[in-house]
């Protein structure tokens, strides 16, 4: 995918994070580059809705150093470096807030699914313990070191971060982890709910899943937050 495509991507993401309530005046969303020195396209410091297209956009290094754009990169900018330092297979990230998934972090215990869509964050999303920003790259391998080789990790009172192959996966799977956790606490309100066994969420999104989930997703929430199915 090109730089252009994925510029188009994190807009759009930003969009219909924005459109889907889970980012507000902060958060922020990067792709991965092609290509070589390691570099990353990102939502700069202010609130994903004021961007005004693609061009608004930064490009960062992976030691957080701007090297193209206006503004300054986002504070947390070290959750993003040192995740793409630490996971080769990640090719996009999303920093949410969403109110359910920060709600469910206080708890400070492991979110496990219960619903199929939840089974695409793993058999548990872990919580971070520190809930201050994450402002230095210490904090930032912390991070990293926390979600280690799963889909999102929670940030103890201070949102999520949410990791896929590519910016439509980690878009939804932000919106999928938001779903999880207000589920699990409107059925915890209610008794105990019964969540998926590893073996189940194995089978739930394995490789004999006849069709692909997240692109589904992405056309819907794209269609729905964006003019014509575009950002």
């Amino acid at each position: 995918m090109t730089e252009a495509e994925l510029r188009e991507q994190v807009f759009a993401a930003c969009r219909i994070l924005v459109g889907e309530g889970l980012v507000e005046a902060y958060g922020h969303v990067s792709a991965r580059l092609p290509g070589s020195p390691p570099a990353l396209v990102i939502t700069p410091r202010y609130a994903p809705s004021l961007l005004r297209g693609p061009e608004d956009l930064l490009v960062v290094d992976l030691d957080g150093r701007r090297v193209e754009g206006d503004g300054e990169p986002p504070l947390e900018v070290w959750m993003h470096t040192e995740v793409y330092r630490r996971r080769p297979d990640v090719g996009a990230l999303c920093r949410t807030h969403s109110f359910a998934a920060t709600a469910w972090g206080t708890l400070g215990e492991p979110l496990r699914p219960v619903h199929g869509f939840g089974a695409f964050l793993g058999a548990q999303v872990p919580v971070f313990p520190t809930p201050f920003l994450i402002t230095t790259p210490e904090l930032g391998r912390a991070v990293a070191e926390s979600l280690g080789d799963g889909e999102a990790v929670l940030l103890r009172g201070n949102g999520q971060l949410v990791a896929g192959r590519t910016v439509a996966e980690a878009c939804v799977k932000a919106i999928f982890l938001e779903q999880s956790a207000r589920l699990h606490l409107a059925a915890r309100a209610a008794g105990r709910p019964v969540v998926w066994t590893p073996e189940e969420v194995a089978r739930r999104t394995g490789p004999d899943v006849p069709y692909d989930h997240f692109g589904r997703a992405w056309n819907y929430y794209r269609a729905k937050h964006t003019a014509a199915g575009r950002a």
